[in-house]
């Protein structure tokens, strides 16, 4: 499975960056068995019906059941290492390879609003690993189906309103 975590940038210089508490688990709907790999049912893209998006409350809630006494496995841990993840990479590591945006937004005259889309992994250790950053990440809610419309609704719509509350937060800050 792999989280999409949705990513809001306001500003490069230095970076304004708000990460959307919700998003979707992205699992197989085919168990995965180790000793029988298959090239078909093991490697899935998630436009594919092999595929369910749950939201993220699933997985808190799963977590939360069964790490009670290990407080590094919670769900607010494992947010709290995503978070950190993307602040690493959005910061310094995004400094030290691309440079200083102060320069580029200053010829601009504004900032910017950019919307990603991250996969996200979780290792045996529910440590996060960023796999891949989508720009212009799907946010309709009605292309997987009639079935899948209430759950996307549910995750993407108060997305949407988030976005428009950053938005407003970002034009009342210098």
């Amino acid at each position: 499975f792999h989280l999409r975590v949705y990513v809001l940038v306001t500003r490069w210089s230095p970076p304004a960056v708000y990460l959307y508490d919700n998003g979707f688990v992205f699992r197989s709907r085919h168990k995965y068995d180790k000793s029988h790999r298959d090239t078909t049912r093991d490697m899935f893209s998630v436009q594919s019906d092999s595929v369910e998006g749950l939201p993220f409350s699933d997985l808190w809630n799963h977590l939360d059941s069964i790490t009670p006494v290990v407080r590094e496995n919670t769900s607010a841990s494992v947010w709290a290492r995503i978070q950190e993840v993307f602040r690493e990479m959005l910061g310094q590591n995004l400094r030290e390879s691309f440079g200083n945006f102060q320069q580029t937004e200053e010829q601009r005259g504004h900032g910017c609003f950019d919307l990603f889309g991250a996969d996200v992994i979780l290792d045996s250790r529910l440590e996060p690993y960023v796999m891949e950053i989508n720009t212009g990440p799907n946010i309709w809610v009605d292309d997987r189906g009639e079935g899948n419309r209430r759950q996307m609704t549910d995750v993407k719509g108060p997305l949407i309103e988030e976005l428009v509350d950053w938005i407003a937060l970002r034009l009342r800050q210098p």
